[in-house]
């Protein structure tokens, strides 16, 4: 009896010390994904009373304010990243039939809003970047323009976190007659370097998407941003295509 109640103890104390050990092996992850600059996203569905509000732009006399949103991303980390550069490897034939790739023009500039003046309309594919420092110092990246939203599903390929999902938003007051919008997005951000590639279409959908992101090609350059670049630290996303 008396050995048994001398072990008691002892074995109380390799509990307490190995949760300690994991409590201490957490607290280190964290400090060394901190160290490394890794970005954190976090998404969630937007209240629908919900206003969004940038700074006081000077013209208006008042802030820019967003209302109406479906989603909204929210990220944590470092105040600067490096800028990419990106060029899809594949385009099908419906989205890009036979026109040039040339970054001075041709569907390129286009389809990837790169250095052309109204990229955001006319084409039935777009895909923009974005970085995490824009929206770190409280910021919000919106999904605007849309009623319901289909389950989002969740990958992890390549050291990227997908997220892909079919957006819908009824128009009852279009010109013309009733005019509902159906769109997916393909969303592809890496963690570590800050960066996020958005896909949307109108036309196409999510397979083709896919397939068109994972051909990115995508290099780092040596400009870096930072948060104090940007104006506004709330951006929208829409297919802004047609």
């Amino acid at each position: 009896m008396n050995e048994t109640n001398n072990k008691k103890p002892f074995a109380g104390r390799r509990v307490l010390v190995a949760a300690l050990a994991v409590v201490l092996t957490l607290a280190l992850a964290v400090g060394a994904m901190a160290a490394a600059g890794v970005f954190n996203m976090r998404i969630r569905e937007a209240d629908p009373e919900e206003t969004f509000a940038g700074p006081l732009e000077p013209e208006m006399g008042m802030p820019i304010r967003w209302d109406g949103a479906k989603l909204v991303f929210t990220f944590d980390g470092p105040a600067e990243c490096q800028k990419i550069h990106f060029k899809p490897g594949y385009m099908p034939y419906d989205i890009a039939p036979g026109l040039s790739w040339e970054e001075d023009g041709g569907w390129y500039g286009r389809i990837t809003c790169e250095g052309t003046d109204g990229c955001a309309s006319g084409q039935p594919c777009l895909i923009e970047a974005r970085y995490a420092p824009q929206f770190v110092d409280g910021g919000s990246l919106l999904l605007l323009y849309s009623d319901d939203v289909s389950d989002i599903i969740e990958e992890e390929w390549n050291g990227y976190r997908i997220l892909k999902f079919g957006s819908h938003k009824a128009n009852p007051n279009f010109p013309g007659g009733e005019h509902d919008v159906d769109a997916c997005y393909y969303i592809m951000y890496q963690p570590e370097q800050g960066y996020i590639l958005t896909l949307s279409s109108f036309e196409g959908n999510l397979d083709t998407l896919e397939q068109i992101a994972k051909s990115l090609e995508i290099e780092p350059t040596a400009e870096t941003v930072s948060s104090a670049d940007w104006h506004d630290h709330n951006e929208f996303m829409d297919c802004g295509v047609g």
